[in-house]
């Protein structure tokens, strides 16, 4: 009796399964995870070192064979930002060049560096002045050199030819754009002489976006 009952069971079943009530079936699944990191926009600068060798270096017509050291040029770097193949870099640098004079020379390396991970453009260069006697007006760029981690990109005199050179230029991650410049005090622009015992500080600010907004 209990074995009629279990096949009548069976049959129960299957005539369901085929009339479309199903009471299981064997089925499997796959999943797919999805993970979504932003990237980083970072930049840092680095004075790596300023062209103050002792005897003070002399735009002609100046010149110095005694080899007085009269001018001084002085850099600090200022608040640590990141970090690039070991070498830390900062969010400020200031220079400052003493006892100035006409025909004395100066200059610096200047290294910046995309410590994040998404390329960069330069998009604007600003400088404010706090110039009462015009000292600005004096001071000329005589050579610049451009390097991308160690490839020289650009050289060229004067300041025109270097910021069309710095706009638009592309960093890419974990590269490095060193900038060699010199420069010099002229005694005269038109009929002014430069001044003496004057003062004059400089912020000078680089803004640099993501490079497919930057046009």
């Amino acid at each position: 009796m209990k074995r009629k009952t279990v096949v009548i069971c069976l049959i129960a079943m299957f005539a369901l399964a085929a009339m479309g009530f199903g009471f299981a079936k064997w089925s499997d699944s796959v999943s797919i995870a999805a993970t979504v990191e932003t990237g980083k926009v970072c930049v840092g600068i680095l004075d790596a070192g300023v062209l103050d060798p002792g005897a003070d270096p002399q735009q002609t017509p100046g010149q110095n064979p005694e080899g007085k050291d009269v001018a001084k040029t002085t850099s600090t770097n200022i608040d640590n930002k990141c970090e690039n193949a070991g070498v830390q870099y900062f969010a400020k640098i200031e220079e400052k060049i003493e006892n100035a004079y006409p025909w004395y020379k100066t200059g610096s390396t200047i290294k910046m560096a995309n410590c994040g991970t998404i390329p960069v453009k330069i998009e604007k260069i600003e400088a404010v002045w706090d110039d009462p006697d015009g000292i600005a007006d004096f001071f000329n760029v005589a050579e610049w050199t451009l390097t991308d981690n160690g490839v020289v990109v650009g050289t060229g005199t004067g300041l025109d030819s270097l910021m069309t050179a710095l706009i638009k230029y592309q960093l890419h991650p974990d590269h490095v754009l060193t900038l060699d410049i010199t420069g010099y005090f002229a005694e005269e622009v038109g009929t002014d002489i430069m001044p003496e015992g004057a003062s004059a500080t400089a912020t000078v600010t680089v803004t640099a976006s993501q490079w497919n907004e930057v046009p």
